[in-house]
């Protein structure tokens, strides 16, 4: 049931990294406790929301702490 719902609500996202850059950023979530996944599910919900706020920057990416992000 849970991965049909899944089927139907959720999309994954991909990017491509340099190496380099991939394993710096894995560290620095490694290094805040969560994960990239997290990490980049807030940046992207925060960046909805300050657009939706009219492009203002609402600072809502630098609110939410780095922990149990992928929680929320």
């Amino acid at each position: 049931m849970a991965k049909e719902w899944d089927r139907k609500n959720m999309k994954s996202l991909g990017v491509n990294l340099k190496r380099e850059e991939a394993e710096a950023f894995q560290e620095l979530a490694k290094k805040h406790g969560t994960t990239v996944g997290a990490m980049l599910r807030m940046y992207i919900q925060g960046m909805l929301v300050d657009e939706q706020m009219g492009g203002q920057d609402v600072g809502l990416t630098h609110i939410v702490s780095y922990k149990n992000t992928d929680r929320l």
